[in-house]
């Protein structure tokens, strides 16, 4: 045989075999990308950033639970006892709102969604535009039409091995368990010190360098327009429950840890969601990071930010309920002096002096000098870097 011939027999060969997988993926397409399973028992990918298109295409619910790790144990039965009717959960670990809102906009596409319930994190905000890749690739080709999705999934040896496995294994995870982490989690004010130990060593001057300069507030500003308030604005038809979901007390002082502006900058993403929830009739702001009662009860959290199930069964009655949490449009903002005065009492002697480092002592001085002239959102940031004592 000719070298020409045998190149042709051989590429003839390859493309046999690729269109022979790629079929086969498309018939069982495992990540459910094309549709739902309907001859083999559905196989999820407890890979949150791949298994999501799936699902926000082929399983969405009247009510769909958006957000990061924060939102992962509002599982569908969760949503059921407290709303009545079939949710989806859509949270996606470690998040930027651009992946959030790249997900919803799949799910919006099917008119079936009436309520969605997102819980926006400052930390899914400081991201900015970015597509996280610290987890590995995000597969944007999934999200959109990308002829990509030819060769990264449906000629993917991955996918291939997904479909064997889903047509000879029994599935790891079902819809309700998939990425509900609170089962193996302990709630202990232990392992809350513990993680705030850990980060004392893990901010670095390098590290705070690095974030300074990645969060840049008039950026964030506007992927907060952008990703959210224009997805909103697009969707009138739709009822959204904005919530910013509760954190231990100990995660607003971290913020003094690692960058200085992070903590007036949470404050300013408050507001704005504030002033946007008061100008639309269809967006209501829920805000349970005031409910002082669980932000200082240590017991309810694995780390600095991660609450316990009746946390988060909580949230979810309480939207459903229609009362009690809705941000206070009128007053000031809570959070600020709740911090301030937690913040004192840790640095006068009659706290734990582990939680009262340089950088809490320099945050809570400039804290105080702002909530000192009125505690203005507008004014926030000219008090992220101002000279503290000593």
């Amino acid at each position: 045989m000719s070298a020409r011939s045998y190149l042709r027999v051989w590429l003839a060969t390859l493309l046999a075999l690729l269109g022979t997988a790629g079929l086969a993926n498309f018939v069982v397409d495992p990540l459910q990308v094309f549709r739902r399973a309907s001859f083999y028992t559905p196989h999820f990918s407890a890979n949150e950033r791949y298994q999501v298109p799936g699902l926000a295409r082929h399983y969405t619910a009247p009510v769909v639970v958006l957000g990061t790790s924060h939102m992962e144990n509002a599982s569908p039965a969760e949503i059921q006892a407290a709303f009545g009717e079939p949710g989806l959960k859509l949270a996606i670990a470690g998040s930027s709102l651009t992946e959030q809102q790249l997900a919803l906009s799949i799910a919006l596409e099917s008119g079936r969604v009436r309520r969605v319930l997102w819980g926006i994190d400052y930390s899914a905000l400081a991201w900015g535009d970015k597509l996280v890749d610290e987890w590995g690739e995000f597969p944007v080709y999934l999200y959109q039409r990308d002829p990509r999705l030819v060769s990264r999934y449906l000629l993917a040896l991955q996918t291939l091995q997904d479909s064997r496995a889903a047509l000879t294994e029994a599935p790891r995870h079902t819809l309700e368990s998939l990425n509900v982490w609170w089962p193996q989690a302990q709630f202990q004010r232990e392992r809350v010190l513990a993680a705030w130990s850990f980060q004392e060593g893990r901010w670095t001057p390098e590290l705070r360098a690095r974030s300074a300069a990645q969060t840049i507030w008039t950026e964030l500003a506007a992927t907060l327009e952008r990703r959210v308030f224009a997805t909103i604005r697009a969707h009138p038809q739709v009822h959204f429950e904005l919530m910013l979901p509760p954190y231990s007390i100990l995660a607003y002082a971290n913020d003094f840890r690692l960058n200085d502006e992070w903590f007036f900058q949470r404050m300013l993403m408050r507001e704005a969601l504030r002033q946007f929830a008061r100008q639309q009739a269809n967006v209501r702001l829920w805000d349970f990071q005031t409910e002082i009662a669980l932000s200082t009860r240590l017991e309810r959290y694995k780390d600095l930010e991660h609450f316990d199930l009746e946390a988060t069964r909580m949230m979810l009655k309480t939207v459903a309920g229609g009362t009690g949490a809705v941000a206070d449009f009128d007053g000031a903002d809570p959070l600020p002096r709740q911090v301030a005065e937690y913040l004192r009492s840790q640095c006068e002697g009659r706290g734990d002096p582990a939680l009262c480092t340089a950088h809490i002592r320099c945050g809570a001085t400039r804290l105080e000098a702002w909530l000192a002239t009125g505690g203005i959102p507008e004014r926030a940031l000219e008090f992220a870097h101002q000279r503290c004592p000593g």
